[in-house]
């Protein structure tokens, strides 16, 4: 059978809620292996695509309920005045968990006009928006969790953004202090998404030896020509803008290319490892 569930706010004892049975949130999504990509961050989901975590009963940031079920009939119905304090929806359906996190944005009480065989104008009740899709699908049978955006779901499943973190202003202001760095660029004019490109960098680099840092140095130098300045008696980069920060942090993580025909030389915007 299934059923919707709502998870309560600040609510440690006994915090789902029970809003109806035998019915549905979401239409069903194509959850196939060729619809799936492993979680990267540099990877850019196609429409209609996933990305999937396996073993995701065994995470930390897993939820108690996909470890040890919910039994219906011990779970109590939502009251009216706990409508406010939802945290998310749960649907389960088919066997497996659809969510979807409730931000202020999609409780709704106001009048409106219904449009069905006559028009009406129906008084204000409390409604959540649903959004087409879910934010994320646990498939129980597979334990594997999964979600296209890893911020939509880290209210959720709390914990789950320690697979994309960003770099601290510590760590940016180590990074911008490298020896292979010359940059006045301050730790403020850093943006959001190189600082967490500086995560990934500085974890690339820890793996790398001398020799292979070294290869690293001159593939960037010979890419980034026009866009770095390259000091190579240094080996140092020249970083005074944010862009060209991103440009070194490209480099880093190997996303320059050069095509098989044609040899034009090209950027990759997302990454997937075969």
């Amino acid at each position: 059978m299934d059923h919707v569930y709502a998870k309560l706010q600040r609510q440690r004892v006994a915090p789902y809620r029970r809003i109806m049975s035998n019915s549905t949130l979401f239409d069903e999504a194509d959850l196939g292996l060729s619809a799936r990509a492993p979680y990267d961050p540099n990877t850019l989901l196609e429409e209609g695509e996933w990305f999937a975590l396996q073993d995701f009963r065994d995470q930390d940031f897993s939820l108690d309920v996909l470890r040890d079920g919910l039994a219906s009939t011990s779970v109590a119905e939502l009251k009216k005045d706990e409508f406010r304090k939802i945290s998310y929806v749960m649907s389960v359906q088919g066997g497996n968990f659809h969510f979807q996190r409730v931000r202020p944005a999609a409780f709704i009480r106001r009048r409106s006009i219904v449009f069905g065989d006559v028009a009406l104008v129906e008084e204000p009740r409390n409604r959540i928006v649903l959004n087409e899709r879910p934010d994320a699908v646990f498939v129980a049978s597979e334990n594997t969790l999964l979600f296209r955006d890893l911020v939509a779901i880290s209210a959720i499943f709390k914990g789950i953004d320690v697979l994309y973190q960003e770099a601290t202003s510590a760590e940016v202001e180590t990074f911008l202090g490298q020896s292979f760095v010359a940059s006045d660029l301050a730790v403020s004019g850093v943006s959001k998404p190189n600082r967490k490109r500086i995560a990934l960098a500085a974890a690339s680099l820890d793996q790398m030896t001398d020799d292979e840092k070294k290869e690293i140095f001159d593939y960037i130098s010979e890419y980034g020509d026009g866009r770095l300045d390259y000091d190579e008696a240094a080996q140092t980069f020249l970083i005074q803008t944010d862009e060209e920060l991103k440009m070194l942090l490209f480099g880093i993580e190997q996303r320059f290319y050069t095509t098989q025909v044609g040899a034009e030389r090209r950027l990759a915007n997302s990454v997937i490892k075969l």
